[in-house]
């Protein structure tokens, strides 16, 4: 029985993509007139839905006097909200609603990179009927569902992808997509100790992604034992029970239940330590100090944009797999090769 709810799952979700193309090759769309309306269908998590900043903003400069709505499907992204008209947070949870906005009278559709894996998102366009469907495709450029489809390149940055999708831009350098918010510091005015933060979570179903707590254990002890700092562990929701094990006296926990929560610990950092993770995106938007730990994933295509900071990455012949189907790591080999002292050097240099 266990085999059969996956496959299930997978024949459905084929079977609702299917319709969602036929639904989109045989509506027909409005008659194009000046745009006046957009609606962005911004899908995946925290990292995800900065990363699509930069194309967002673009549609606002060549859309000047449009009226821009976005629908953030799997989370919210409240720091950036005030740059758009109308915000609807969570769509996904809430198909009937996603159908809902969708339907409404819109000139242009934007979907980013990530709505590749979502159904939700390609019904959405399809139902839209908007003369412009701009969304993303994998090989061919013939779709039913975008009649302006953008390519999905694997060797190019999310954020250079999700650009083109508005306008094809002329580097393959990653785009940045900063946050303006006021950064504070908080410092002991006696010992001028420096703050640094460490998120040793990632994202529910990518343990893959996630450095050893072991590993972060030691790393804890090195920063108390050698440098004048304070580190201070960051909890994301469902997280606080499992980093637990690594609090004492001399080491805290913030806990960041949402977005707004987030960004004010961060805005706290000197330094900022974590794996490949919407938080590390998060620190790279404000300008905080950065070290990321990669191993599966690559970040020449997921990489935080960051001002100053450093990617830590593994010694494994295999990575970055993440992507690539029939690879396997076996135990984790690329997160478990990366030492301490690896990190230790880097904190070195960036503090």
């Amino acid at each position: 029985m266990t085999c059969i709810k996956p496959n299930l799952f997978n024949f459905l979700r084929w079977r609702a993509r299917f319709a969602a193309r036929l639904t989109g090759r045989f509506l027909p769309c409005r008659r194009a007139g000046d745009v006046k309306t957009i609606v962005c269908f911004i899908c995946g998590g925290l990292g995800d839905r900065l990363m699509a900043l930069p194309a967002l903003r673009r549609l606002r400069v060549v859309y000047p006097e449009a009226r821009m709505c976005v629908a953030w499907m799997d989370g919210s992204l409240e720091v950036a909200d005030r740059e758009f008209d109308e915000i609807h947070n969570t769509v996904r949870a809430h198909p009937l609603t996603a159908i809902r906005i969708a339907m409404r009278k819109w000139d242009v559709v934007y979907v980013n990179e990530q709505g590749i894996f979502s159904v939700c998102s390609e019904w959405c366009a399809a139902v839209s009927r908007a003369p412009v469907r701009i969304g993303p495709v994998i090989g061919g450029c013939n779709d039913p569902v975008f009649n302006r489809p953008y390519a999905v390149d694997p060797d190019r940055h999310v954020t250079v992808t999700n650009y083109r999708g508005v306008d094809v831009y002329e580097t393959d350098k990653p785009i940045g997509y900063d946050i303006h918010l006021h950064k504070r510091k908080i410092i002991d005015e006696n010992k001028g100790w420096r703050r640094i933060g460490i998120h040793p979570g990632v994202g529910k179903g990518y343990e893959i992604k996630r450095w050893p707590l072991q590993c972060f254990r030691e790393l804890l002890d090195r920063i108390v034992n050698d440098f004048e700092a304070e580190p201070v562990l960051f909890a994301g929701p469902g997280e606080e029970r499992e980093i637990q094990s690594l609090r004492s006296n001399r080491i805290g926990i913030v806990a960041t239940p949402d977005i707004g929560s987030l960004f004010d610990a961060l805005g706290s950092c000197d330094l900022f330590i974590a794996n490949d993770s919407g938080p590390a995106h998060a620190a790279a938007s404000i300008g905080v100090p950065l070290i990321v730990l990669f191993g599966p994933t690559d970040p020449v295509k997921v990489g935080p944009v960051f001002k100053k900071g450093e990617i830590v990455r593994g010694d494994c012949p295999k990575a970055p797999c993440f992507d690539q189907k029939n690879v396997t790591c076996g135990r984790n080999e690329c997160m478990d090769s990366i030492s301490v002292e690896t990190v230790i050097a880097a904190v070195k240099r960036l503090l």
